[in-house]
């Protein structure tokens, strides 16, 4: 019996041990790779696979361009400038003048020359022409008095409103008198004479 308990024993201790190894070979870690090193600024390292795209617009070799990727027409995608549909809206309403002096002149007083030609195109839409004025020089340089010379195309009414917008106007000192000649919307058409004989 006694040798019975010796065996059960030993087979006791051999089971035991073997369960002790195991339970500690599982606790144990495995062997494996060691973990990656990330550099101390705490940056990630760049990635391995880079990849370069470039893109072009020109169209292969041979091939054409489709009707609807051509550039759109300005006419569909710009408005017209203002003075195209309000010829009141003109930036130089008065017309360019000939020399710069008189621009200078002419210049600080656009406003009230668009307000008589707005009024003018109330009164008669599409109304178009040019009137000169002869206007008198104080030594200050502000018109001392102005006189209408010509008309053409523009009515009465637009004539007498552009004699007081000329006669607040201040020019050189140097000279005496001025003409001012000042044009409003399209020149207005030219009679034909027909071929010269």
């Amino acid at each position: 019996m006694s040798a019975r308990v010796g065996r059960s024993f030993i087979l006791f201790f051999l089971f035991t041990s073997g369960l002790v190894a195991a339970g500690l070979a599982a606790c144990e870690p495995a062997p494996s790779e060691p973990p990656p090193q990330t550099p101390k600024s705490g940056t990630r390292p760049p990635d391995r696979t880079e990849v370069t795209m470039e893109v072009s617009t020109a169209l292969p070799p041979g091939e054409a361009a489709p009707p609807s990727s051509s550039a759109p027409s300005s006419s569909a995608t710009a408005e017209p400038p203002p003075s195209a549909s309000d010829p009141s809206e003109d930036p130089m309403i008065g017309g360019a003048q000939p020399d710069a002096a008189l621009e200078r002149a002419v210049a600080p007083v656009r406003p009230r020359l668009r307000a008589c030609y707005k009024k003018a195109l109330a009164a008669e839409p599409g109304v178009a022409g040019s009137a000169t004025f002869d206007a008198t020089i104080g030594k200050d340089g502000r018109a001392a008095s102005a006189r209408f010379v010509k008309r053409d195309g523009l009515s009465e009414d637009m004539v007498g409103c552009l004699l007081a917008v000329v006669k607040a106007m201040t020019f050189e000192p140097s000279k005496k008198s001025q003409i001012v000649t000042l044009s409003f919307g399209a020149p207005p058409p030219v009679a034909d004479a027909g071929p010269a004989r």
